[in-house]
């Protein structure tokens, strides 16, 4: 029971929502977007294309319409979170491009593709890749990526994440493991393709 409650902690604490939040404020702050302009155009992406989606989901669980805020089930996933992600990547790529700046925008570009084709594995497959454990890796890769590779270390918060939801019985550890995987090769095949973001 211990070991549960502390897995919930660490699956709250270092869930997608403060982690995204993180990195946009990294972002914000390394992109040269400018502080002053990021302290209304980076709450305000993340209110329309992120708060909103947990808003709805949290909704459809609370009167029944999806089985649980983990989308277990197949045939929830395609009939509402398919919809909620493709909102949320078109309103995310649009916000971007017309409030931020180059930078920022190819990385929100990486970050969809990477929602995509995950989106693409949850609506056909059994296979419920950890969206912790993509956000957290997407985080933390981009970090090192602003502070040119001094924050290695911060991979090492993985480990905990990926015992969390794994205590949770949330997701198997091939699912857990293969979130890692997705997102680390797509933002390698990024940084091949465009090579390292602009940073002040």
């Amino acid at each position: 029971m211990a070991a549960k409650k502390l897995a919930f902690i660490i699956s709250r604490v270092l869930g997608p929502v403060p982690l995204l939040c993180f990195l946009w404020l990294v972002v914000a702050l390394k992109s040269g977007i400018g502080i002053w302009r990021a302290l209304w155009v980076y709450p305000l992406i993340l209110l329309v294309t992120l708060l909103f989606p947990i808003a709805l989901t949290t909704y459809l669980v609370i009167v029944k319409k999806v089985a649980d805020i983990e989308w277990k089930n197949i045939a929830d996933r395609r009939k509402f979170l398919v919809p909620i992600g493709i909102y949320s990547v078109s309103t995310l790529i649009i916000l971007s491009y017309l409030l931020t700046n180059p930078t920022t925008f190819h990385l929100v570009l990486l970050f969809c593709a990477i929602i995509v084709i995950t989106i693409i594995i949850y609506a056909f497959t059994n296979f419920k890749i950890s969206g912790h454990i993509i956000v957290a890796t997407a985080t933390i890769a981009n970090i090192n990526l602003f502070y040119h590779q001094k924050f290695l270390w911060l991979f090492l918060l993985l480990i905990p994440i990926i015992w969390a939801r794994y205590t949770l019985k949330v997701h198997t550890l091939s699912e857990l493991i293969g979130g890692f995987f997705l997102t680390a090769g797509i933002l390698f095949l990024g940084l091949f393709l465009f090579g390292y973001p602009a940073v002040s």
